[in-house]
């Protein structure tokens, strides 16, 4: 592949997410990609702890220029009550960053952060797959119908 990610241990970086940040410096944009992407991370965060505190390793975190994604190690999580803590907790940080942004930020990007941050939770809790909502989904299908049905 010509245009491998750049690695850091864990972390892979993809060069069109640094060619989107080049891109926005000049196009005037930087400010509102560097807070989505804070979001972001602060989303991707929330999993990674509560994957470690469910003893569930995380493979590797990539930098999208779409966002940000976390790899565990293994094809899925075993324990379905695991998998649903694990995937709540991403939209649960963005519903707490957007609360406490109304609550004790008043800064230029106010608004920017609490909608943004409430629409990443919301869409992240839709039921489809490989979203939040669809990971919660198919853990309660499981539990409910067994791993082939469900």
């Amino acid at each position: 592949m010509i245009f491998k990610p750049f690695k850091f241990k864990k972390l892979e970086i993809h060069i069109w997410t640094v060619l989107l940040f080049v891109l926005s410096y000049f196009f005037d944009f930087l400010e509102i990609l560097v807070i989505s992407y804070i979001i972001t991370a602060i989303h991707e965060t929330a999993h990674i702890l509560t994957a470690k505190r469910c003893k569930i390793k995380t493979e590797a975190v990539e930098i999208l220029p779409f966002g940000i994604t976390m790899r565990i190690a293994g094809s899925n999580i075993a324990d379905t009550s695991d998998e649903i803590k694990i995937a709540s907790a991403g939209p649960l940080s963005n519903f707490l960053i957007a609360y406490f942004t109304y609550g004790f930020y008043n800064g230029d990007f106010k608004l920017y952060i609490i909608t943004a941050s409430i629409a990443m939770g919301i869409f992240n809790l839709l039921p489809a797959l490989p979203l939040d909502g669809g990971r919660i989904m198919r853990a309660i299908l499981v539990r409910k119908l067994g791993h082939i049905r469900g």
